[in-house]
């Protein structure tokens, strides 16, 4: 991102936020299949995306062994100067033979490290060779391709690309109360149903494409550009779970991206705003699609801050 984005980033994310979702960095093709021209009909579910690591990561440790940390990510291992590539079968092969010395290369807060290491070593730690998470498609075009998330998946813990994904539909959706924070969060239930794969992400969020999908022409909407002013959080209410409009205000319009403050009284109530999941929520303001909920202040997740659908659809696959 330039600096001149930068700025006008810094100017209306003024408070301290943070992001709905994080997941990882991909790369992938260069063009979205959807123009600013087309005519979108909002989606508001939420999903599960799944994804196969490039690289296994340390989940948890067994025992009180320090030669991993949680969190590091596992580049390469090597016996006797011959690099084994570190895929879920050649661990385990390794970690059955006793007390092979192994030179490791992990990938640790930001730096790579090179670490001695023995085949019981590996025994002691649990690797993660899969992650999910949870997003909000915003809105699909009338041939199943889709955008949403609306922010980069990019994810310090997992700075690689994937080797594959899929994109799960969920059952339903459930919201907890946490009464110390005075917050809610999402629970689903997962159906396991592989329903598409995402195709690109980039700073608007991730782009991709359904098996199967309803598109219905009369539900569509015009893509807009977002105002001061009401506008509605189109997602799954929290008491009946059914796809309905929340009302929001828009309170400052950037180029990027906008400032936003939840209105509704049952968002308010059963999740103290936009909670983890919800982000790529298509936003609606005077019958068009003007953006996706990007992000909220950590303190008070009543206030956030939504991605501008033009911007959306220019970078969710850069």
């Amino acid at each position: 991102m330039n600096d001149k984005k930068i700025s006008t980033l810094k100017k209306v994310l003024s408070t301290t936020l943070v992001m709905i979702l994080l997941g990882s960095s991909f790369v992938f093709c260069d063009e979205n299949p959807i123009s600013k021209n087309t005519k979108l009909m909002p989606s508001g579910e939420v999903i599960e995306l799944g994804v196969k690591l490039k690289y296994p990561i340390v989940r948890s440790k067994l025992n009180r062994n320090k030669t991993l940390k949680e969190s590091d990510i596992l580049l390469s291992i090597k016996l006797n100067g011959e690099e084994i590539i570190p895929s879920r079968k050649n661990i385990e092969k390794t970690m059955r033979v006793e007390n092979l010395p192994l030179k490791a290369t992990c990938y640790r807060k930001g730096k790579v490290k090179s670490i001695d290491i023995t085949s019981d070593d590996l025994r002691d730690f649990e690797f993660g060779y899969y992650s999910y998470y949870l997003g909000t498609v915003t809105a699909i075009d009338s041939k199943g391709n889709f955008i949403g998330l609306s922010h980069n998946l990019k994810d310090e813990q997992m700075p690689f690309d994937f080797l594959d994904n899929a994109v799960y539909k969920t059952c339903y959706v459930q919201t907890k109360k946490n009464t110390l924070f005075n917050t809610g969060y999402l629970v689903t239930s997962a159906e396991g149903d592989k329903i598409g794969k995402f195709t690109g992400s980039g700073d608007g969020g991730i782009c991709g494409k359904f098996e199967s999908y309803t598109y219905n022409p009369n539900s569509a909407f015009e893509i807009g550009t977002p105002k001061v002013g009401t506008a509605y959080l189109y997602c799954k209410s929290p008491v009946t779970n059914e796809l309905k409009m929340h009302e929001i205000e828009i309170a400052q319009v950037g180029k990027y991206v906008s400032q936003i403050k939840v209105v509704d009284k049952d968002l308010l109530k059963y999740r103290g705003g936009i909670v983890q999941g919800m982000s790529g929520t298509p936003i609606i303001q005077d019958n068009k699609i003007v953006g996706g909920a990007r992000a909220v202040v950590k303190s008070n997740k009543r206030i956030g801050v939504m991605t501008n659908i033009d911007y959306m659809i220019k970078n969710c696959n850069k």
